[in-house]
């Protein structure tokens, strides 16, 4: 016992590994047990996780967004029968098979805004046509089909210069 107090004894320490550490044999299996329920615990919630991102909660906006829309359909409707250019192109994108019929109208009357709403719901089957009327919107000022046919974008000026000129400004 006199030489495990005195740490300077060369010879007791040249021989000895700095660590040691031996699982206990008895309680092996219990570890590698352990370590394949963690690891099945980490796998099962990365895809918990993976289909709550991807799936559930664009369905769940999807839904809260359709029963926002129910919630005001009707007052939209009797403000689009009267006449009402907001109110028809807030049903036409709300609703498209039942008032797209109203865009035409207001497209006619050279609404910007109703030319975007065709073309977003123009743009799954004809891109085509939805891109004349994003050029015929442009014409009339639309800022969101301006930025559309812009050759300039937001990314073209560069990190540095955007912290400079917007950021810090």
């Amino acid at each position: 016992m006199s030489e495990l107090k005195n740490v300077e004894n060369e010879e007791f320490w040249k021989n000895r590994p700095a660590f040691v550490m031996e699982p206990n044999p008895l309680k092996l299996d219990t570890l590698k047990k352990t370590g394949k329920k963690i690891g099945l615990f980490v796998v099962f919630a990365l895809a918990f996780l993976f289909v709550m991102e991807e799936i559930v909660i664009p369905k769940l906006s999807k839904a809260q967004a359709q029963l926002n829309s129910d919630t005001i359909k009707p007052e939209m409707l009797k403000l689009a029968d009267s006449g009402k250019p907001q109110a028809a192109i807030w049903m036409a994108l709300n609703y498209p098979k039942t008032d797209a019929y109203r865009l035409d109208q207001l497209i006619a009357q050279k609404d910007s805004n109703a030319m975007m709403a065709k073309a977003t719901l123009l743009w799954s089957t004809d891109p085509d046509s939805a891109k004349l009327y994003i050029k015929e919107a442009a014409a009339e000022g639309n800022p969101a089909a301006v930025n559309y046919l812009s050759e300039k974008k937001p990314n073209d000026i560069g990190f540095g210069r955007f912290i400079v000129e917007y950021v810090l400004k």
